[in-house]
């Protein structure tokens, strides 16, 4: 009896941690800091987070940058072809809108906003869950195949991007506190 007891809550918190496991939503996923990867050293960290507007859509801004001065200034957004935008800092810019996803591991009809070139492209995501994930980036023009994919990497909890060595990682978006939204 005892022995079938114990077998049968065994059994019962295994499936409970499966079904609790299998309950994280595909956007649970992807969201927290991602290190970008660009060949001119132009590195960013991108806090993707559900979006202000939309809960079921995901954005993401730029929280860290390798170079984020320029002339001994921060970085400003001076390729925006708005006048009124082009003094707004890099540092904070949301470049990521809309993401929806649109399977396990991919999410689609976003836009993301490219501050060098002052230019906003259409963009999916992809989810590929390796050690550590790689988070497949594609803007594009038109079509999917008129684009360019970046691959950023996940940084874990507590992580830091190389340039931030000696710096506290800040907490993700979603734990933030709400002082001051009273």
């Amino acid at each position: 009896m005892k022995k079938s007891l114990l077998s049968s809550l065994f059994l019962g918190s295994v499936f409970l941690s499966s079904v609790a496991f299998s309950q994280s939503t595909p956007s649970e996923l992807v969201k927290g800091r991602w290190l970008t990867h660009k060949d001119d050293g132009r590195d960013a960290v991108v806090e993707i987070y559900n979006c202000a507007s939309n809960k079921e859509a995901l954005c993401g801004k730029i929280v860290s940058l390798q170079a984020p001065t320029e002339n001994g200034k921060p970085k400003v957004d001076h390729e925006n072809p708005d006048a009124s935008l082009k003094s707004r800092p890099i540092m904070g810019l949301e470049i990521l809108t809309g993401f929806i996803s649109d399977g396990d591991a991919s999410w689609a009809g976003g836009e993301i906003y490219n501050s060098v070139e002052g230019k906003t492209y259409s963009c999916n995501m992809s989810l590929e869950n390796g050690n550590p994930p790689v988070l497949h980036v594609r803007g594009y023009v038109g079509l999917p195949v008129f684009g360019k994919t970046q691959e950023w990497t996940r940084l874990k909890d507590g992580e830091n991007a190389p340039w931030e060595k000696d710096q506290k990682s800040p907490a993700p978006e979603d734990e933030k506190s709400d002082e001051g939204d009273n």
